[in-house]
């Protein structure tokens, strides 16, 4: 900021001349509307048949669709050679405020073809206005360091936003540039000044795409995303045919964990996206983790494996670093669950950034910890050695972030690495230290700047301490760490999940310093109940279940009469055609193993219940089951109740060791009345 404080005096020298009105300008755009981006107007000195072509692309630009305003912009220059301000907009094409982006050779290169230097340039500006903007992209391309630079335009548009009060346009860009200022990293100050500008704009237009665009980035975190959350709902429909703006209210959604909204966004975005030929993969990764977090794991499967294909139909650095975070994602928010060939590093060759890969190596070694230890030891192996290959990498800004690794990355991925070694010695036996050391990494990761969507780490860190403390029996410690998650991001499923078994399991042992057991009543478990997860663990760790497996739903109901019934399917049956007559004809050699799978994917029983309130267990009678030989079989469980979650606990003792199964379910629509206390 002092950068600003010393550059506003030198610039405020050549912006003396400027007037107070749109003085000279031969064209308003001001109720002109391109397609569906949004509304704006423009006053300038371009010819009547550019403008058009000039509107559409400075709409575009809003929206950070700058491929698509670039060709705008070059199409207004062949209609208009001296389009002074057509210039302008394609030199901003190049500049990616928040995404540390900028091609300052083309950016000049466009600016070169108006005319030869500076100083030309503002001779071909017929107006102070017009000439006003080209010295603020000046400062933007001009000599010196990026920081020292993107200030000055700041300090540019902020002098001509003033001097030109009914230039929303201006305005508007200020506020994108205050935004740069720290090259997308959260500065509160910075962002809530940008988010006045924006909404400052609104106030006078509430359809420009730009104020809408910019408010929604400086209230994308948990605790000013309230203040962005009428732009969310309004950006897409205002800008309907841009892709990003269909994406963008997402950054909203996510910070206050609407996951259906954010699916809706998202899905929009990728639509729109592909429908005009783009990859579209920053909206493919936010459409699959909100999937995932409203539990639709098969939507989520489908868009990991298209990401999959691309990458062996036509490999491109983009897909490939795509694929490697989508890999990690789905092995975290599956619990490990196998397939889509996601324990499979991707290959990185000519990608300097290692941030999508070291995720994915920090994925498979928290996954494989609990059963296969030296999986776990090779991914940190692999993490290490990419810490030391980007130590000697370059370091500056990129035109392609891809080919940029920057401190923060460096930061990030030692920090994946202690949590990761933190969390192998955890299951090695050292149970002590390997959570002191997760812990470490959490501490240092408060220092990071926040960051939007998705978890930067894919597993929030806090949310892994959590899981280890809970699987040490520390209680308390993990719903605190379960809590600090959810603050962080909220509505986060697993989180939630975990948080709800530490407390049903706090409820069971009840106060720590009396060992009450929780009154729960019998008229509290009538009703219908959804399966949210099954954990299994062994004497060393979380185990997958032989029986459920991951991803498992389901149904249990109980009723006032005593009867019952469960119901459990696996997440990848096999898909058999609906038979005509039952019985079935005898299984033919080929369709026999797919009906084995059939019946082995799905457990049901039905039958009668009672429940013991000294001992907070249900016992299930069960008179038929799809597995005829637990026909009259009785099954006794643990239960506690934590809100609208249910959660059962059952123990086995083998010469192997203790194992416990625990399944969480929650209540499908409203309580019975009286029944939750």
């Amino acid at each position: 900021m002092n950068i600003i404080r010393i550059l506003i005096v030198v610039l405020f020298c050549n912006f003396v001349a400027v007037g107070p009105a749109f003085a000279h300008e031969t064209h308003s755009l001001a109720a002109l509307r391109a397609g569906e981006l949004g509304v704006t107007q423009f006053v300038n000195s371009g010819a009547r048949r550019a403008q058009p072509a000039f509107l559409h692309g400075l709409l575009l630009l809003h929206s950070f669709e700058y491929a698509a305003a670039r060709r705008d912009f070059l199409e207004a220059e062949k209609i208009d050679r001296g389009f002074v301000m057509a210039y302008w907009g394609e030199a901003l094409t190049y500049n990616q405020p928040l995404w540390r982006e900028q091609d300052r050779d083309s950016a000049n290169a466009a600016l070169a073809r108006l005319a030869r230097d500076p100083a030309a340039r503002a001779a071909k500006a017929a107006t102070p206005r017009e000439r006003a903007y080209l010295a603020s992209v000046e400062q933007l391309y001009g000599v010196g360091d990026k920081a020292v630079r993107d200030a000055a335009y700041c300090v540019a548009l902020g002098l001509l936003a003033e001097r030109y009060p009914a230039d929303l346009d201006a305005r508007a860009l200020y506020s994108l540039s205050l935004l740069g200022l720290t090259n997308g990293e959260r500065n509160v100050a910075n962002y809530m000044r940008a988010a006045a500008e924006a909404e400052a704009v609104l106030r006078v237009s509430s359809r420009h795409p730009g104020a809408l665009h910019y408010l929604i980035h400086a209230t994308d975190d948990p605790v000013h995303a309230p203040l962005g959350l009428q732009a969310a709902r309004l950006y897409g429909k205002v800008a309907p045919s841009a892709s990003h703006a269909q994406h963008m209210p997402s950054h909203i959604f996510f910070a206050l964990g609407l996951w259906d909204d954010a699916i809706e966004a998202n899905l929009a975005s990728l639509t729109n996206g592909r429908a005009h030929g783009e990859s579209s993969y920053h909206s493919l990764l936010w459409l699959a983790y909100a999937y995932l977090q409203n539990n639709q794991s098969a939507q989520a499967e489908q868009l990991v494996r298209s990401v999959a294909a691309d990458v062996v139909a036509t490999p491109s650095k983009d897909n490939r670093a795509r694929l490697s975070y989508a890999r990690a994602m789905w092995l975290v928010e599956t619990r490990g669950m196998a397939g889509l060939d996601a324990n499979t590093p991707v290959d990185n060759q000519g990608i300097n950034s290692i941030n999508y890969f070291v995720v994915h190596d920090f994925a498979r070694g928290i996954s494989a910890a609990p059963r296969r230890p030296a999986d776990a030891k090779a991914a940190l192996v692999q993490l290490q050695g990419r810490i030391d290959m980007a130590q000697v990498a370059p370091q500056s800004v990129t035109i392609d972030w891809l080919d940029n690794v920057t401190h923060e990355e460096l930061e990030e991925a030692k920090i994946l690495a202690l949590a990761l070694s933190g969390t192998i010695r955890f299951y090695a036996g050292e149970a002590a230290s390997g959570i002191d050391e997760v812990r470490d990494a959490c501490t240092r990761a408060e220092h990071l700047q926040f960051d939007y969507g998705p978890p930067w780490s894919v597993k929030p860190l806090d949310e892994l301490l959590g899981e280890l403390l809970l699987a040490d029996g520390r209680l308390d410690e993990a719903a605190t760490a379960f809590r600090k998650t959810l603050d962080i991001f909220p509505n986060r499923r697993l989180a939630r999940e975990d948080l709800a078994g530490a407390l049903a399991q706090i409820e069971v042992r009840g106060p720590s310093d009396a060992g009450v057991q929780a009154v729960l009543r019998r008229e509290d478990l009538l009703g219908v109940w959804r399966l949210v997860r099954i954990d299994y663990v062994g004497p060393n760790g979380p185990l997958d279940d032989p029986f459920y497996h991951a991803g498992s739903s389901g149904l249990l109901t109980y009723d006032e009469s005593g009867s019952m019934s469960v119901q459990i399917a696996g997440l990848t049956r096999p898909r058999l055609p609906v038979p005509n007559s039952r019985p079935v004809d005898a299984a033919t050699m080929v369709d026999a193993p797919a009906k084995a799978a059939a019946l082995d994917s799905y457990y049901a029983y039905f039958g009668t219940w009672d429940y013991d309130a000294s001992h907070a267990t249900v016992t299930h009678h069960i008179g038929s089951a799809l597995l005829p030989a637990e026909n009259g079989v009785n099954y006794s469980q643990n239960v506690a109740l934590t809100g609208n979650q249910l959660t059962f606990v059952t123990h086995q003792k083998t010469a192997g060791g203790d194992f416990t199964r625990t399944k969480v379910w929650i209540r499908v629509g409203a309580a019975r009345v009286g029944a939750v206390r």
